[in-house]
Protein backbone atom coordinates (compact mmCIF):
# COMPACT_ATOMS: atom_id res chain seq x y z
CA UNK A 1 0.00 0.00 0.00
CA UNK A 2 1.53 3.28 -0.93
CA UNK A 3 0.99 6.82 0.58
CA UNK A 4 0.42 9.92 -1.05
CA UNK A 5 4.07 10.94 0.28
CA UNK A 6 5.75 8.59 -2.18
CA UNK A 7 6.59 11.38 -4.27
CA UNK A 8 8.48 13.28 -2.01
CA UNK A 9 10.82 10.45 -0.48
CA UNK A 10 13.99 8.90 -2.07
CA UNK A 11 13.86 5.10 -3.33
CA UNK A 12 14.86 2.62 -0.32
CA UNK A 13 17.74 0.61 -1.45
CA UNK A 14 18.74 -2.25 -0.52
CA UNK A 15 21.94 -2.09 2.19
CA UNK A 16 21.04 -1.07 5.43
CA UNK A 17 23.37 2.20 5.63
CA UNK A 18 21.63 3.56 2.54
CA UNK A 19 18.30 3.23 3.63
CA UNK A 20 19.05 4.39 7.19
CA UNK A 21 20.31 7.69 5.66
CA UNK A 22 17.14 7.88 3.52
CA UNK A 23 15.60 7.35 6.55
CA UNK A 24 17.02 10.68 7.95
CA UNK A 25 16.62 12.60 4.37
CA UNK A 26 12.91 11.83 4.15
CA UNK A 27 12.85 13.09 8.26
CA UNK A 28 14.48 16.51 7.42
CA UNK A 29 12.58 16.91 4.30
CA UNK A 30 9.11 16.11 6.07
CA UNK A 31 10.70 18.84 9.32
CA UNK A 32 11.49 21.79 6.41
CA UNK A 33 7.98 21.10 4.40
CA UNK A 34 6.39 21.38 7.69
CA UNK A 35 8.10 24.56 9.27
CA UNK A 36 7.72 26.31 5.69
CA UNK A 37 4.70 25.38 3.92
CA UNK A 38 5.03 26.80 0.76
CA UNK A 39 7.66 24.43 -0.32
CA UNK A 40 4.70 21.88 0.06
CA UNK A 41 3.79 22.42 -3.83
CA UNK A 42 5.12 19.60 -5.96
CA UNK A 43 7.65 22.02 -7.64
CA UNK A 44 9.80 21.80 -5.07
CA UNK A 45 10.39 18.50 -4.16
CA UNK A 46 14.12 18.23 -5.48
CA UNK A 47 14.77 21.21 -3.92
CA UNK A 48 13.88 19.98 -1.05
CA UNK A 49 15.14 16.62 -0.72
CA UNK A 50 18.76 17.94 -1.71
CA UNK A 51 18.13 20.41 1.30
CA UNK A 52 17.45 17.63 3.47
CA UNK A 53 20.49 15.55 1.76
CA UNK A 54 22.76 18.23 2.54
CA UNK A 55 21.72 18.89 5.88
CA UNK A 56 22.45 14.94 7.01
CA UNK A 57 25.74 15.19 5.21
CA UNK A 58 26.97 18.04 7.58
CA UNK A 59 25.46 16.48 9.92
CA UNK A 60 27.64 12.96 9.33
CA UNK A 61 30.95 15.64 8.93
CA UNK A 62 30.23 17.15 12.39
CA UNK A 63 30.14 13.89 14.10
CA UNK A 64 33.40 13.04 12.53
CA UNK A 65 34.74 16.59 14.03
CA UNK A 66 33.27 15.84 16.96
CA UNK A 67 34.87 12.14 17.29
CA UNK A 68 37.83 12.44 16.05
CA UNK A 69 38.96 15.98 16.64
CA UNK A 70 40.06 19.16 14.36
CA UNK A 71 43.51 17.95 14.10
CA UNK A 72 44.98 15.18 13.01
CA UNK A 73 48.06 13.60 14.91
CA UNK A 74 50.60 16.11 13.08
CA UNK A 75 48.63 19.15 14.07
CA UNK A 76 47.13 19.54 10.89
CA UNK A 77 43.70 20.55 9.84
CA UNK A 78 41.57 17.20 8.72
CA UNK A 79 40.17 17.69 5.76
CA UNK A 80 37.04 16.84 6.87
CA UNK A 81 36.45 20.46 8.73
CA UNK A 82 37.52 22.10 4.48
CA UNK A 83 34.36 19.76 3.23
CA UNK A 84 32.29 20.77 6.42
CA UNK A 85 32.84 23.88 5.81
CA UNK A 86 31.76 23.56 1.95
CA UNK A 87 28.48 21.88 2.73
CA UNK A 88 27.68 24.37 5.26
CA UNK A 89 27.98 27.15 2.46
CA UNK A 90 25.72 25.40 0.41
CA UNK A 91 22.77 24.86 3.42
CA UNK A 92 23.19 28.17 3.34
CA UNK A 93 22.90 29.34 -0.36
CA UNK A 94 19.77 26.79 -0.09
CA UNK A 95 18.48 28.49 3.02
CA UNK A 96 18.07 31.35 0.88
CA UNK A 97 17.12 30.37 -2.02
CA UNK A 98 14.02 28.48 -0.30
CA UNK A 99 13.12 31.58 2.25
CA UNK A 100 14.30 29.67 5.29
CA UNK A 101 16.50 32.46 6.39
CA UNK A 102 14.75 35.61 8.51
CA UNK A 103 16.57 37.78 5.89
CA UNK A 104 15.62 36.21 2.94
CA UNK A 105 11.83 35.68 3.98
CA UNK A 106 12.07 39.45 4.72
CA UNK A 107 13.36 40.41 1.52
CA UNK A 108 10.56 37.98 -0.69
CA UNK A 109 7.82 39.92 -2.50
CA UNK A 110 4.72 38.92 -0.59
CA UNK A 111 1.63 37.06 -1.96
CA UNK A 112 -0.83 40.03 -1.00
CA UNK A 113 1.85 42.33 -2.37
CA UNK A 114 1.39 40.90 -5.66
CA UNK A 115 -2.40 41.04 -5.62
CA UNK A 116 -2.49 44.21 -4.10
CA UNK A 117 -0.93 45.59 -7.11
CA UNK A 118 -2.97 44.02 -9.11
CA UNK A 119 -6.14 45.42 -7.75
CA UNK A 120 -4.90 48.83 -7.56
CA UNK A 121 -2.41 49.34 -10.42
CA UNK A 122 -0.40 52.49 -10.46
CA UNK A 123 -1.60 55.59 -11.68
CA UNK A 124 -0.63 56.81 -15.87
CA UNK A 125 1.47 59.09 -16.18
CA UNK A 126 -0.49 61.57 -17.40
CA UNK A 127 -2.34 61.46 -14.44
CA UNK A 128 1.04 61.98 -12.71
CA UNK A 129 1.63 65.05 -14.94
CA UNK A 130 -2.02 66.31 -14.25
CA UNK A 131 -1.39 66.59 -10.84
CA UNK A 132 2.23 67.44 -10.65
CA UNK A 133 2.14 71.50 -9.91
CA UNK A 134 2.90 73.59 -12.09
CA UNK A 135 6.79 74.85 -12.25
CA UNK A 136 8.68 77.68 -14.10
CA UNK A 137 11.47 77.21 -16.10
CA UNK A 138 13.88 77.86 -13.76
CA UNK A 139 12.71 75.26 -11.51
CA UNK A 140 10.36 77.45 -8.98
CA UNK A 141 6.76 76.29 -7.64
CA UNK A 142 4.43 78.62 -9.22
CA UNK A 143 1.95 80.07 -6.61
Amino acid sequence: MSSGDDRDTVPVPRSAVARKRNQRVNRRARQTRRSAEWLNQPRYVRAVLRHASLGTIFDGLVENICQFGLTNELGEVRSVVESARRVALALLQHEREMLLTPLASAQAPRTLDVFEKLIHPMPDDAEVVADAPEVEADGRRLP
